[in-house]
């Protein structure tokens, strides 16, 4: 019976499965096992040290496995790493195949001294980009070993980022330079609230960022020194 209803007919079916359902009638039918085995409708990925959460519009999800999601849900958008070490094992190639992806959160440990730069430039690979989130985990001190250098702002393969957010981390003044230069025509929201700036560098911060557009929402506030 099932092999009688067209391809959207049964996309549209699976889109309201819960997990049981769809495994059930993957059993069954060929087309309903392919988008088993990929999942099309996973938009959202939050990924920590004790496993992966994932969603879309009518269900949720938690794994253990990272490398195995990413490769069956290549549709993913909204991808959140709480912690760096959860990606050591990961194949940067896989992060790379994630194209979809237009928002990304990152714990701040990322930029931590002695962590791999090749990591990060996976992560921002991503050329649909418009949303970066650098933050600072709850249970951890802001470090002023967490830094976010020239050379990262360079990997961000995205022309179009608009809304950018650097917390509990240093932000160079060359750094915060290339961000205002590259993106002054669509950045709408830069939220530096909880970044870390040399005192020496802050003549500099400010003059970068007055040169962004008028549009840009600038949320200063508690940016320490």
């Amino acid at each position: 019976m099932l092999d009688l209803l067209s391809g959207d007919i049964i996309w549209r079916i699976f889109r309201y499965l819960d997990v049981g359902s769809r495994a059930r009638l993957a059993a069954v039918n060929t087309t309903f096992y392919r988008l088993f085995n990929k999942w099309e409708d996973l938009l959202h990925c939050s990924v920590r040290l004790d496993g992966i959460t994932l969603a879309g519009e009518n269900f949720v999800i938690e794994r253990k496995l990272v490398t195995p999601v990413f490769d069956r849900c290549p549709l993913i958008r909204k991808l959140a790493v709480h912690d760096e070490r959860v990606l050591w094992k990961v194949d940067r190639e896989v992060l790379r195949s994630l194209v979809n992806i237009n928002e990304l959160h990152i714990s701040s440990n990322f930029f931590a001294e002695g962590s791999s730069d090749a990591t990060i430039a996976a992560l921002f690979s991503f050329p649909r980009l418009q949303v970066l989130h650098i933050q600072q985990r709850y249970s951890e001190e802001k470090c002023q070993l967490n830094i976010v250098r020239p050379h990262h702002v360079l990997e961000i393969a995205s022309a179009s980022l608009s809304d950018l957010k650097l917390q509990g981390v240093v932000v160079t003044a060359q750094a915060l330079e290339l961000i205002c230069s590259k993106y002054r025509n669509t950045l709408e929201s830069l939220c530096l609230l909880g970044g870390l700036v040399s005192t020496s560098d802050l003549h500099r911060c400010f003059q970068a960022i007055s040169k962004c557009s008028e549009s840009t929402h600038q949320l200063m506030a508690h940016f320490r020194t």
